[in-house]
Order: structure tokens, then sequence, then C-alpha cells
């Protein structure tokens, strides 16, 4: 969700982290380890100074199932099996659908008066997506360094962050069961995968707002 201010609203909303301005360093370096170095060269270098100008709600927790049919009164998630299936995230979506959820839920929520004058919701974009994620911090992960992280056993700290291959036993969890990040936000890290508004594409370099 984002104002049209620079200030935090008055009034709390349930499930949102207030990410007040600010700058930070987006992406990483051009000699970084990944196991996949064409994607990483492609979307997270070269390392770029980004200054966000205004603040923004973002949601604490993944969306589940339950949320996505409430509004959109259809379930399109692979994993749905499971008794509480419905308070699982919601997965296999397109970012087309992604984006229809939003426009969705702002429709509804503006009806019912709920939705503050000037407030949207929508995908966040990558930058405000990696500013939420890194909460400040400078590390790889929020919580330190790992470069190796592909190769590391379940009980290290990414296991406690993160659903990941190690650990998740090849399916998703009901979103909130690991640590949060500084910020408060849950599942920045494997469960399942999530979109921003933006497409993936090189990184300018330099400092941009």
């Amino acid at each position: 969700m984002e104002d049209s201010d620079d200030l935090k609203p008055a009034q709390d909303q349930p499930n949102l982290v207030w990410c007040r301005p600010g700058t930070f360093t987006m992406g990483s370096a051009a000699d970084e380890t990944r196991p996949n170095l064409n994607w990483h060269m492609v979307s997270e270098v070269p390392a770029t100074l980004v200054t966000l100008t205004h603040g923004f709600w973002i949601g604490a927790y993944e969306l589940t199932q339950r949320e996505y049919i409430e509004v959109m009164g259809t379930n399109l998630s692979y994993f749905t099996n499971a008794p509480n299936h419905i308070d699982l995230p919601a997965d296999r979506l397109t970012w087309n659908q992604a984006s229809n959820y939003c426009a969705q839920l702002t429709r509804r929520e503006r009806q019912a008066g709920r939705l503050p004058e000037g407030y949207t919701y929508r995908l966040p974009t990558e930058a405000e997506w990696e500013y939420a994620c890194r909460a400040g911090t400078t590390n790889r992960f929020y919580f330190g360094d790992y470069p190796d992280y592909w190769n590391l056993p379940k009980t290290t700290p990414l296991g406690e962050h993160s659903w990941y291959f190690q650990n998740s036993q090849k399916t998703v969890h009901p979103p909130g069961e690991k640590a949060p990040n500084p910020w408060g936000l849950y599942d920045l890290y494997g469960n399942v995968c999530e979109w921003v508004i933006d497409r993936a594409a090189p990184y300018p370099g330099g400092h941009v707002t």
C-alpha cells in the first residue's frame, strides 16, 4: 500500500509494516558468488545507491489462499490438498493475477470506506521490496553474511528465518512461522516467490532517486 504523503498516518494498519523514506544500497557486488551467475549478472549489478522519497506500507506476511479467495472468489494455487491449505501462501499466481488482486482489493476497501483517501494497494517496486527486506542492514542477508548459503545445513540462521530446499519438505508453509527481519516482515527468503511491480533489468549504478 502506498500513500500520497511522506508521513506515516496516525492509524496503524493491521498486518502492514510502515517503511519510512530512506537511502540504501541496492544489489550486490559484481564478484559476489551466486549459484546462477547469469541470473545474478542481469538482476543484481551494479550495486546502486537508491533514495526512496516516499514512505509506504508493506505486508508483514505473504498473501494467503484465504485472503486471495475472499477478494477474487477463486483459488489458483497448487498446494490445495493440505487440511489447512487456505492458510498457506497463495502460490502459482502470475504477475497479472497478483496485480489484479491488488486492484480488486483497492476497489473493495474503498467501497467499504476502509481505505484512506489517496491510498492504493499495489505490488512493491523492486527497490521498495529490497529496502524493506534489508531493514537497514548491509549484509548479504538481513541476519548476516553466508557466502555458500545454498549448501548450508538446516541448522544455520537461514533455517531460522526461511523455508528452503533443505528444511521445507518440498512444500509451502503458513506465513509467519519463521523469525522476522528487524522491521517485522516475515518469509522474505524462501517459502514462495514474490512479485514486484517492475521488470528485471540491469541496475543503473550511481545514485538514483
